[in-house]
């Protein structure tokens, strides 16, 4: 008698347990699609501005152009620095990629295997201006991991991807009113972290929302990367957005080899990230 309750007790417990992660399974879905849905999806175009923060260069400001046309899987990113100016261009959701070098006029395809290699300051990868960010939820497939709070939403989620992708998992936090992405962090075929976007601003399109700030960095690297948005249109339709932030993000402090290159430059030593990312919290 005893026996036969503790089993049914303990299969009860079993059948609590696997409703309860089916509904957190259930919910994170939910919560991708309509952070999917609440993104802009149509064309679009933008001026960018931005600061890179190299190892051995110090801040290095740029500008650009992005254009989007997610619709139809079609993205060209322009930019342009005192060190290199380029269009990177991207079709088929990603599946053909090319660079263009404007100033020699060289035109150079991004291979598949290609993909993982950086293209915006040993930050930014081709998959990574293909996809980002709305590609990358569109790919999402199990979700592994859920966690509510009172204002985010915390989801580790697979990859399933369309084509193919260098990323084995993404860890992101949602805002919950909207629900819109806004931290990413990236993990490779090998599970470990590579790096984190923080998504610092959208803007709102009539019942949509288009990211209009970036803030990329790798934990085991003092390279980083700003891109803000310093305007946006849309066909027929110029639409002001609010003064970029190029203050770049610095997510570790240069230490060693970095650190001795960065006094002989004269740059400034930067602040601990937790510092720095309180500076700019909006």
């Amino acid at each position: 008698m005893n026996k036969t309750f503790t089993f049914l007790i303990l299969i009860y417990g079993l059948a609590s347990s696997v409703s309860a992660d089916d509904q957190a399974k259930s919910t994170c879905t939910m919560v991708v699609e309509e952070a999917l849905n609440n993104l802009h999806q149509g064309p679009f175009s933008a001026r960018v501005e931005g600061v890179k923060y190299d190892p051995l260069l110090g801040p290095i400001s740029w500008k650009g152009h992005w254009e989007f046309r997610d619709g139809e899987g079609e993205r060209k990113f322009t930019l342009e620095s005192s060190l290199e100016s380029f269009i990177h261009h991207s079709s088929g959701h990603g599946r053909e990629q090319w660079m263009e070098d404007t100033q020699t006029g060289r035109i150079r395809r991004i291979g598949n295997r290609q993909w993982r290699k950086f293209a915006v300051n040993g930050v930014l990868t081709y998959e990574d201006l293909a996809k980002v960010p709305s590609g990358y939820l569109a790919e999402a497939g199990s979700c592994t991991q859920f966690q509510e709070s009172d204002s985010t939403y915390q989801v580790t989620l697979g990859m399933s991807p369309k084509y193919q992708s260098f990323y084995s998992k993404l860890e992101i936090a949602f805002s919950k009113n909207p629900v819109l992405p806004k931290r990413i962090t990236f993990f490779d075929l090998r599970r470990q972290e590579q790096k984190t976007l923080k998504l610092d601003g959208f803007q709102p399109v009539g019942a949509k929302w288009i990211f209009s700030a970036i803030n990329a960095f790798r934990e085991e690297s003092p390279s980083s990367l700003s891109l803000n948005f310093a305007g946006i249109s849309f066909p027929g339709n110029e639409v002001a957005l609010i003064e970029p932030m190029l203050e770049p993000v610095f997510p570790v402090q240069p230490s060693g080899f970095y650190w001795i290159l960065s006094n002989l430059r004269g740059i400034e030593r930067p602040q601990p990230r937790q510092e720095q990312n309180a500076a700019i919290t909006r």
